[in-house]
């Protein structure tokens, strides 16, 4: 809603800030879950890459994807 240092606003990506992404990702194994998900964030104003350049934003994206699959492995 309003605008943020980015390194506020990067919290949102998985393995950053305080949210517990595990049980979530235990929830969809529980139910043997194959669709799809995403890794996304809501930067302020919308619209607006989540960092400067493409090769920033593919590391990020990787960084939460390789996060996530860890916790999948716990």
């Amino acid at each position: 809603m309003q605008a943020q240092p980015r390194a506020q606003e990067m919290l949102q990506m998985p393995g950053r800030g305080s949210l517990d992404f595990y049980p979530m990702i235990q929830s969809l194994a529980k139910i043997n879950y194959s669709g799809w998900t995403e890794i996304f964030m809501h930067p302020f104003p919308r619209g607006r890459a989540i960092l400067d350049t493409n090769r920033e934003v593919t590391e990020e994206i990787i960084r939460s994807k390789e996060y996530l699959e860890h916790l999948r492995g716990v």
